[in-house]
């Protein structure tokens, strides 16, 4: 991340997208990246050199995303995978994180 400007909803800098916004629709974009960048490792393969920062980039974010949304023994994410979740939390941002742990759960069974 370029140290003269913030981060900003969106950035990707430290292998985490930031926060879309506030629930709704929005909770579910980054749920959206991760189907496809799933469909394209699909196609290249896990193993071709063009797949290794994309591999890289789901390990990183769902490391982030695991470490910071465990509460009482259940995963409560919230928009910025970086920092414990606060409420409320919606649907639309849990399914995101579900797509991304399986997507991670597909590359670690390969």
């Amino acid at each position: 991340m370029a140290a003269d400007r913030p981060q900003r909803p969106g950035d990707a800098d430290d292998g985490v997208v930031g926060s879309e916004g506030g629930g709704g629709d929005e909770g579910l974009f980054k749920g959206v990246l991760y189907r496809y960048l799933g469909t394209l490792l699909d196609r290249i393969g896990t193993t071709s050199p063009d797949a290794a920062p994309l591999v890289e980039f789901v390990r990183t974010s769902t490391d982030r995303l695991w470490e910071a949304s465990q509460r009482d023994g259940y995963l409560l994410a919230g928009g910025d995978w970086r920092r414990p979740a606060e409420l409320p939390v919606f649907c639309s941002t849990q399914l995101s994180a579900v797509m991304a742990l399986e997507l991670r759960a597909s590359l670690e069974a390969r």
